[in-house]
């Protein structure tokens, strides 16, 4: 198996953008009903958290090899994505680089609104795997906003990574 290891995954980048969406979605369109739309709003928003985190933490792999064509190119049947296990943002963050933990921190803190990037992780550590099931009373109380700040931060960090490796 061939496994192709990456600053930011842009498979698992997309997909952490689509929840990000979706929350900015509910958010935009129901900011007088997120007491009922609460727990949607947080599963995507803590679901795109968790996969920002994740693409800086997963590989690319090629395996099943077939045999080589005439031109000497391995076929491979499958081409996957692989990230760390687990869905604690406050345990992903501490596995991603340290030079990225610094610059996420610093961008946290240079937005309007500044964020304390530990604090809200030690806060919302769980809180996708709390408020999928919030009728258990696991849920905590959350801003929004917080949210919203964290998902474009680690939307615009990644992003910039994955320029980077264009140019």
């Amino acid at each position: 198996m061939l496994k192709i290891e990456q600053k930011v995954n842009p498979e698992v980048f997309y997909r952490a953008q689509a929840f990000h969406i979706a929350a900015k979605i509910l958010h935009e369109n129901h900011k007088k009903k997120l007491k009922y739309y609460g727990d949607p709003f947080i599963v995507n928003s803590a679901l795109s958290i968790e996969l920002y985190l994740k693409s800086m933490l997963s590989c690319l792999y090629f395996d099943d090899r077939k045999n080589t064509t005439h031109e000497k190119v391995f076929i491979y049947e499958k081409v996957f994505s692989k990230a760390e296990h687990g869905h604690s943002l406050k345990g992903l963050f501490k596995k991603i680089p340290s030079e990225f933990q610094t610059e996420i921190k610093t961008r946290c803190y240079n937005v309007s609104k500044p964020i304390k990037i530990s604090e809200f992780f030690e806060k919302h550590a769980e809180s996708f795997v709390n408020h999928r099931y919030s009728f258990e009373g696991k849920t905590r109380s959350y801003e929004a906003n917080e949210f919203l700040i964290v998902m474009d931060v680690l939307n615009n960090f990644c992003n910039s990574i994955l320029e980077q490796k264009q140019n």
